[in-house]
């Protein structure tokens, strides 16, 4: 069963386009410590506070084990994920704290 821990929040300066953040997760088993990073874009919204990135965190979190579900792999590294084309998934769980989450994926 892979597991993947988020290690880091990086936002984007977008120059009040939008939001960008970048997040970073290693592999705690198959490759331990290789990094990937999943951005989200979301161009509707230009401020960002705690509870924004934690939703936007809960759609990256979603998206992954969606993408799992479908493929049984994750998305490759630095993949994009654009609000304009997904919106965010109303009525699901979050907002979810990323620092040391943990992504457990059967």
């Amino acid at each position: 069963m892979p597991r993947y821990e988020f290690t880091a929040c990086t936002p984007v300066d977008t120059q009040g386009s939008g939001t960008h953040l970048i997040f970073t997760y290693k592999s705690l088993s198959g490759d331990p410590g290789h990094e990937r990073n999943i951005q989200i874009i979301d161009p509707d919204r230009s401020t960002m506070d705690e509870v924004h990135t934690q939703q936007l965190f809960t759609e990256v979190i979603n998206f992954i084990k969606n993408y799992w579900e479908k493929s049984i792999q994750i998305p490759e590294s630095n993949y994009e994920i654009h609000l304009s084309e997904s919106p965010l998934l109303e009525g699901k769980e979050g907002p979810t704290p990323w620092q040391g989450f943990v992504l457990e994926l059967e």
